[in-house]
């Protein structure tokens, strides 16, 4: 840190108020088509399984609607009707040829027909044909699929955290807002295993600008205080039982803030300089996508920590918002 050799006692003050600045900166779908079925024909019961997507991405999870019933459009072929069955299919078993269900069979709980909804994920590409089969005791009835394709596609992360700080004094009074942004884009390192997603040096960047400054005394001449840069790492895998996705990021390499801040009080010029390198904690941030993809908050250690202590504090307010969003794109 650099100053003015003969400070005055109000610059001195002023100096005071603006350790707030440092302390954080030191601290911190289209409709488908019916799927195929059979219940038309001589089966005790008339079965569905579909999804709402016409094209599905590798590691993507979406819902399967599952239908069963009597079947009333028995043809006979001649013989008698089944009488109408008192309870449901034994069970349902679920096929999928590029991916996987979760769960991997219904269990229909004994009703006679009703709706259910698993879980499919799509593990490779190619075109998919999902299948659902009733079982009525030791025997397969029923059985009805739905055809999709499954795509690669490429999945993006972004984080966007700002802290914003004013201070108001009877000398001064200022308001700063802090930003960190990163953003990568995820790939398999190994085809063999596309639900396995890394990103790598990819650049978090730091920003600090005066968003006002106010003053009868001193006059501000560095707008844009502080700045910093460093390296991520980030990976994503599927997440808990498989369903969604789970994104982390690794502790930022050479991460620190280049601070810059210059004024003058009653003729009197300062400045006030520094490197203050960022530590935080590992996995930096760690947050488990549901659906695959979407907007959640996160903690952000940097801006969480300073957060905690200036909150409440006479002439300080503080508020922070950190958010990492993951997205998909078609490769093609």
């Amino acid at each position: 840190m650099r100053s003015h050799p003969n400070p005055s006692t109000f610059t001195r003050h002023l100096i005071s108020l603006l350790g707030v600045f440092f302390l954080l900166i030191q601290g911190s779908p289209p409709a488908r088509a019916a799927s195929e079925a059979q219940g038309t024909n001589d089966t005790i019961f008339q079965l569905s399984i579909s999804q709402a997507e016409n094209e599905v991405c590798v590691g993507q999870s979406v819902n399967v609607a599952i239908q069963w019933g009597p079947n009333t459009h028995y043809s006979g072929n001649g013989g008698q009707a089944p009488i109408t069955p008192l309870t449901g299919p034994s069970r349902i078993a679920l096929k999928a040829s590029l991916g996987r269900f979760y769960p991997e069979s219904v269990p229909p709980g004994g009703a006679v027909s009703g709706t259910t909804t698993v879980t499919y994920t799509a593990e490779k590409e190619g075109n998919e044909k999902i299948f659902a089969v009733a079982w009525n005791g030791g025997e397969s009835d029923a059985f009805a699929s739905d055809p999709f394709k499954v795509k690669a596609c490429e999945y993006f992360y972004t984080l966007n955290a700002q802290f914003d700080l004013s201070v108001t004094s009877e000398d001064l009074s200022y308001h700063t807002r802090y930003t960190v942004k990163a953003r990568g884009t995820l790939t398999p390192p190994d085809p063999n295993e596309p639900l396995h997603l890394e990103a790598r040096n990819n650049y978090v960047m730091l920003n600090a600008t005066m968003v006002s400054w106010s003053s009868s005394k001193c006059v501000l001449f560095t707008w844009e205080p502080g700045t910093g840069m460093g390296e991520v790492d980030a990976r994503a895998d599927p997440g808990p039982m498989g369903i969604g996705m789970t994104l982390q990021l690794a502790p930022p390499r050479d991460l620190a803030w280049n601070t810059d801040l210059s004024f003058a009080c009653n003729g009197d010029a300062n400045t006030v300089a520094g490197v203050y390198p960022i530590s935080t904690r590992d996995p930096w941030m760690s947050v488990t996508f549901p659906d695959g993809i979407g907007t959640q908050d996160v903690v952000l250690d940097m801006f969480d920590i300073p957060y905690k202590k200036l909150l409440g504090a006479e002439g300080v307010s503080v508020s922070y918002s950190s958010k990492l969003t993951l997205e998909r794109k078609d490769t093609k």
